[in-house]
């Protein structure tokens, strides 16, 4: 009876974390395909070292095509299909979450990058190319913050 019951809350347990598991294999999944092109320099329209580079929305959908799950090359389409998404500021912000910033009232919501964790995001901006970035109140990021919205339930 001990080991039918050890059994049984070991399989409880295994169904219990299997979402936890999902969410932390997609996580390691983007990391991985991030650190992937951090050697990649900066080129605007470009998504690939194929293109010589990339830029902030072709670094997204080049991270997302190597993970299997595509979405539309550019932020604004990004953007648009997330735009019934809850919205949450940066500090609410998990693993695969995509961030936008203004930086150009000509260019509202024309930067996105991709949430690492609560205070570090990925982004490929024209001076760093793809690269880390650390989020904390007051800063530059946060200064020209936009919104987050979450795929993780992807």
């Amino acid at each position: 009876m001990k080991t039918l019951l050890g059994a049984a809350s070991l399989l409880l347990l295994f169904c219990l974390a299997s979402p936890l598991w999902s969410l932390q294999q997609q996580c390691s999944e983007r990391i991985a395909a991030w650190e992937s092109i951090e050697d990649l320099p900066y080129v605007w329209g470009g998504e690939s070292r194929e293109e010589g580079g990339v830029d902030c929305s072709g670094a997204i959908y080049n991270v997302q095509k190597k993970i299997g799950k595509p979405v539309p090359r550019t932020t604004s389409k990004k953007l648009a299909i997330l735009a019934d998404g809850e919205r949450k500021h940066w500090s609410e912000g998990g693993c695969g979450d995509w961030i936008w910033w203004t930086f150009s009232p000509d260019r509202p919501f024309g930067h996105v990058g991709m949430h690492i964790n609560a205070t570090r995001v990925w982004q490929s901006g024209s001076s760093t190319g793809p690269t880390p970035e650390t989020l904390f109140q007051g800063g530059y990021w946060d200064r020209n913050f936009e919104v987050t919205k979450g795929l993780r339930s992807e």
